[in-house]
């Protein structure tokens, strides 16, 4: 996965390793009391990923159009 977003931000870098465990956290979720609070914490943390993934992509799309 490093080469994968070497360009991109460490931020970014610590969202992407961290979307495999959430993703376990919301499988197991289901068996759990407080699923419908744990599922709401992991979908605040897709928006958070994707939305930091299409700024981070346009950013580095958009400079690379510059420096071509």
């Amino acid at each position: 996965m490093k080469k994968l977003f070497a360009s991109y931000s460490k931020w970014f870098r610590g969202l992407a390793y961290l979307a495999g465990p959430i993703i376990t956290i919301e499988i197991v979720s289901f068996l759990m009391f407080l699923a419908d609070l744990l599922q709401l914490g992991c979908a605040v943390f897709y928006v958070i990923f994707f939305a930091t993934f299409l700024i981070e992509s346009l950013s580095h799309g958009i400079h690379d159009l510059k420096t071509k």
